[in-house]
């Protein structure tokens, strides 16, 4: 199940692919 933690490292990644 999702954790806080994955969902954190997962919301970093979208930023970053919009960078």
């Amino acid at each position: 199940m999702p954790t806080p933690v994955s969902a954190l490292i997962h919301a970093a990644t979208m930023v970053t692919a919009v960078l």
